[in-house]
């Protein structure tokens, strides 16, 4: 055993101990790029052309057009889109998504709560599961602690607080926040770096957007995809991340022979003055619902008595790219997620003030 492993043991005895000794969800979705197979992203070259900060106005919102106006603008313009384009803006515009301007989102004052928020008990059993599977690998170069969908940032300060009880310090670990929303970046550099981070300027060609170090001299960078994540030896953890990607929603449509699988898609609805959307069936094929039928057909047990179907595609594709990651670089992950198993009704559902409904 390694002089790593030595230390880990007997001060996880002892955390163990003192946590014996001690006395003392809500269906959402959230929005990301997505498609339906793995695409070559831009190269580092390309990064200079990014904006680092949210334009002001974006997606056609702005000048007093609310969201929804500008969603039925697009859909006037250009037809009915895909459930997984509707969750992305609804969640993700840059000028008036949710997750992009609204201030409490977790906890109680907020929609919803995940496990982080309720107790430090949970990140802090998630930190000792990472240093038991480390102490597996006899292993002591640098580590790179990822997460996906960092919330508030709570998950990630309560595993680098025992990290940093079992010796693995900033001579050891840098931490890596895979956000999407500006707004969550803001709040998880509050918690992290007590809001003292460095902006990357738009003409730099750095992968991250942001960079600060915690109280202990961490260091930790924001990224809006995890393939800008630098490679090497990672622990890669995603807390009710994968559950909440967006979705293409898929109903079967009977015919002679068998039955053709089609996309329900989100048009106009023309019986509402105000902007108001519904759910329609495609009345032909899409991208989408043609590579769903080529990867599912062939399939019957998962479909068996379905008639609609929930698919995530950029789950596949985030999925792919850490098996891929892990295998060339080395690391593990611990991936936390809750659902049914394809045998109960539709997900798809909005949270509001800890209740929930099906989206109609």
């Amino acid at each position: 055993m390694n002089a790593l492993g030595r230390c880990c043991r007997y001060r996880l005895q002892a955390f163990l101990g003192t946590c014996a000794t001690s006395k003392g969800g809500t269906n959402r979705v959230f929005i990301r790029s997505q498609c339906y197979k793995a695409v070559n992203r831009r190269a580092v070259t390309e990064l200079k052309n990014l904006r680092r900060d949210p334009p002001k106005e974006s997606s056609g919102v702005g000048n007093g057009r609310t969201l929804a106006q500008a969603l039925q603008a697009r859909i006037r313009a250009t037809g009915p889109i895909t459930v997984a384009t509707y969750m992305r803006e609804v969640l993700l515009n840059p000028a008036a998504g949710y997750y992009s301007t609204k201030e409490n989102v977790f906890g109680t004052t907020g929609d919803f709560i995940t496990a982080p928020e309720i107790g430090q008990i949970f990140g802090e059993l998630v930190a000792v599961w990472c240093i038991n599977e480390l102490q597996k690998f006899n292993y002591d170069g640098h580590i790179q602690l990822i997460e996906l969908g960092p919330g508030k940032g709570t998950l990630m300060q309560d595993v680098l607080r025992v990290f940093e009880r079992f010796g693995l310090s900033k001579d050891r670990v840098s931490a890596h926040l895979v956000e999407m929303s500006s707004n969550l970046q803001r709040l998880q550099a509050e918690r992290l770096c007590h809001g003292t981070v460095h902006r990357t300027a738009a003409d730099q060609v750095e992968p991250y957007l942001q960079e600060g170090t915690t109280s202990s001299g961490i260091n930790l960078r924001w990224y809006t995809d995890i393939v800008e994540v630098p490679k090497g030896f990672s622990i890669i953890l995603a807390n009710e991340f994968f559950d909440a990607l967006p979705v293409h929603v898929f109903c079967k449509e009977p015919k002679e022979g068998g039955a053709l699988w089609k996309e329900i898609l989100v048009d106009i609805n023309a019986d509402q003055k105000e902007p108001s959307f519904r759910f329609i069936q495609s009345n032909k094929a899409t991208p989408y619902s043609v590579v769903f039928g080529k990867r599912f057909d062939s399939k019957d047990l998962l479909l068996k008595d379905r008639t609609r179907v929930e698919v995530s595609f950029e789950t596949e594709q985030i999925a792919q790219n850490i098996a891929k990651r892990v295998d060339e670089h080395g690391g593990f992950g611990l991936i936390i997620d809750y659902g049914h198993e394809g045998d109960k009704t539709d997900t798809l559902r909005v949270g509001v003030n800890f209740k929930s409904d099906l989206i109609q």
